[in-house]
């Protein structure tokens, strides 16, 4: 009898396995925290081991560097309205354009009619917009790689952009597929997933608590600038009325994430996509010319002669910069999976027995509070030491 993993810990969920079943014996479904996980209809299955063999997650090196094998740069979109209107500095919209204007197609994620993370099949720039924006939730895949594998074999370019883990189950699942010169991937920068459950509950709750329907969510809201706001979440909602958080930052920030996310195997410099986007983070100091207008800067790795061919595509569209030779730009996530919270058992207990307001409350609110306490005595403590300081110079003066 085949089984799937050993623990939750080595499933990343890329649903790699679900896909190319030939039976149909295998459904990604949630667990009770609203990850989703394979599960196999044994009476269907007939042990071919296709499942086990798409795998990568469980075959994938530990800790791999590959320090000469990827060119790193500072980019940003030439069209400042296209960066104010994506998370960073446009890099992922200029390259979603070229694919779709050369005929192909754009497959990543988008929040559905219930604000539901899925991947998408993208046909025309009027409906780009929908790939733009953070979302911090794990997106259902559904039967995304199945149709990449229809498009690639009818000849349609494809882009797919999506977390390392699932870069790499696409990449496993086409692996004899002849599909070199069609096929371009994206991976992100990734934190970790938090749970899409948890995502569903803070939207009914910020409904409940405001009294309307949320209509639009942004989780990177950039009004204040880029480096201003942080991570500071935005809804619009049905009132068009706008309010602003930091509570789902705040949980994030605690890793209660996927279990994998803490063994994660692509958290490292050996990519798995032919061009890595994330953050540009310290560029405002090394480089605070480049930063013009505090509307974002992407770091781009180009990991691949497919993701070289991309990028040069697109340079015309793009202000780049060469980092290759530096170190300033490299991230903790680039270097090592996230940490799980101590109290990452403790939470999730707490999550299945008291619901999510429970949990806000408890690790954000009260930390807050914490945290407010904590400031103001550091604050109060700075005064009195430089009303002491003050006193000894006058003193001293005076004699």
């Amino acid at each position: 009898m085949i089984e799937l993993f050993p623990s939750k810990e080595w499933c990343s969920g890329c649903s790699a396995c679900e896909q190319i079943c030939p039976r149909q014996a295998i459904t990604m479904k949630p667990d009770e925290n609203g990850f989703l996980y394979p599960e196999i209809d044994y009476g269907k299955c007939v042990e071919c081991g296709l499942c086990k063999g798409v795998c990568d997650f469980q075959r994938r090196e530990d800790g791999i560097r590959t320090d000469s094998g990827f060119k790193a740069f500072a980019a940003k979109s030439k069209s400042f309205k296209e960066r104010k209107s994506s998370q960073s500095g446009g890099v992922a919209a200029v390259l979603a354009s070229y694919i779709l204007k050369q005929g192909g197609v754009v497959y990543g994620a988008v929040f559905d009619s219930e604000f539901r993370v899925v991947h998408e099949k993208i046909h025309s720039l009027d409906q780009s917009f929908r790939l733009k924006g953070s979302k911090y939730v794990q997106s259902d895949l559904g039967s995304v790689f199945g149709e990449i594998k229809r498009d690639l074999g009818a000849g349609t370019p494809v882009l797919f952009t999506g977390t390392p883990c699932q870069v790499a189950g696409l990449k496993k699942f086409l692996k004899n597929g002849n599909h070199r010169d069609l096929l371009y991937t994206c991976d992100i920068i990734c934190h970790g997933v938090p749970s899409p459950k948890m995502w569903l509950d803070y939207i009914g709750y910020i409904e409940h608590r405001l009294k309307y329907k949320v209509i639009l969510p942004n989780l990177r809201d950039k009004s204040e600038g880029w480096l201003a706001s942080g991570h500071q979440e935005s809804f619009l909602l049905a009132n068009m009325e706008k309010c602003k958080y930091t509570f789902y930052a705040n949980l994030f920030y605690q890793h209660f994430l996927r279990p994998a996310c803490g063994n994660c195997k692509y958290a490292n410099l050996d990519r798995c996509g032919d061009i890595t986007v994330g953050d540009c983070w310290g560029i405002e100091k090394e480089y605070p010319s480049f930063n013009d207008g505090d509307a974002g800067v992407n770091l781009v790795l180009v990991n691949s002669l497919g993701g070289q061919r991309l990028f040069d595509s697109v340079s015309k569209s793009l202000d780049v910069m060469n980092i290759q030779n530096e170190n300033w730009w490299i991230q903790p996530n680039l270097l090592r999976p996230s940490t799980l919270s101590p109290n990452y058992d403790a939470f999730w207990d707490e999550y299945r027995k008291y619901g999510f307001r429970y949990v806000l409350r408890k690790y954000v609110f009260v930390k807050q509070k914490q945290e407010k306490i904590k400031l103001f005595i550091w604050n109060a403590l700075k005064v009195v030491r430089l009303e002491k300081l003050f006193q000894r110079l006058y003193h001293g003066f005076l004699r």
